[in-house]
């Protein structure tokens, strides 16, 4: 998660110094160039591979998991709601809650879902303390980019992964399989329908 977040912000920054430049190309040829035509944009110098290798120099991640005060159930729930109304369902049901790492709330959504391949154990904020809310109801994700022909995601089980501090949401999952959230330690039922 570090890495790819890590290597996001350098393509973006890449993107923008070939914005920066094509633009500083574009007016500076335009008191010289006579046709009508404009230079195609610059490539960042790095390639993708380039990056990840810088990445992977980068020595490891020795975060401290965060501390301070911690989000109250009520404060989940009506996160929790919020993201279910932005999923287009204001009415959720069976609404539960567990409290781990992200690494096991994390590595719970991609057992859920079939992925077998390695955990973020090394990435940024593993060890960070994590809500793992799951509700039921008819979801539909429309605010995730679709292939042109192609229906937004819907399902029948939502769950969000929230920082116990913030309840920035750090993992989404919808489906119809429940993820075992009684795997992570005590569920808390923060109610029924709404």
């Amino acid at each position: 998660m570090f890495q790819k977040r890590y290597l996001r912000g350098l393509l973006l920054i890449g993107a923008v110094a070939g914005i920066v430049m094509t633009s500083l190309q574009i007016a500076g040829a335009s008191a010289t160039s006579s046709s009508n035509t404009s230079p195609l944009p610059t490539i960042p110098s790095q390639s993708p591979s380039e990056i990840q290798a810088v990445a992977k120099e980068m020595p490891p991640n020795n975060e401290v998991p965060q501390s301070g005060p911690e989000l109250s159930l009520s404060q989940v729930q009506q996160i929790a709601l919020k993201y279910a109304k932005f999923a287009n369902e204001p009415n959720p049901d069976d609404m539960k809650v567990a409290q781990g790492l992200f690494v096991n709330e994390w590595n719970l959504v991609q057992k859920t879902v079939g992925n077998t391949s390695s955990g973020v154990s090394n990435e940024l904020g593993a060890a960070n303390s994590a809500f793992f809310v799951v509700m039921h109801g008819s979801f539909t994700l429309s605010d995730v980019p679709v292939p042109p022909g192609r229906k937004s995601p819907t399902g029948t089980v939502m769950g969000l992964i929230l920082d116990a501090h913030t309840g920035f949401p750090e993992g989404r999952y919808l489906g119809t399989t429940t993820p075992n959230i009684e795997s992570l330690g005590s569920v808390v039922q923060l109610g029924g329908s709404h």
